[in-house]
């Protein structure tokens, strides 16, 4: 099974996020990872969050599959005295 490890700095202040994915290269499926795990590490007083996601593709059909990524960065922080000023509610 593949596994894909990412690492990602500052994550907290610049709200890095995202994920990997792999597409059947004759059928255009889209393979999702099968789980992930997350840790984090303090190097030199900053901090690094590692994500592992390991997906159910057997390694002799890898060559079939073209692997993807969506990511994003926020780079906006909002500081000061703001709310939620409406109200959220979970759909059906």
């Amino acid at each position: 099974m593949p596994h894909v490890q990412t690492a990602t700095n500052s994550n907290l202040t610049n709200d890095n996020h995202g994920y990997f994915y792999f597409v059947d290269k004759e059928n255009s499926n889209s393979i999702q990872s099968l789980y992930s795990v997350s840790f984090a590490d303090v190097q030199n007083q900053e901090r690094f969050s590692y994500n592992e996601c390991v997906f159910d593709i057997p390694e002799s059909l890898l060559a079939d599959y073209d692997i993807f990524g969506y990511f994003v960065v926020g780079g906006t922080i909002t500081d000061g005295p703001w709310e939620v000023t409406f109200p959220l509610e979970i759909g059906e």
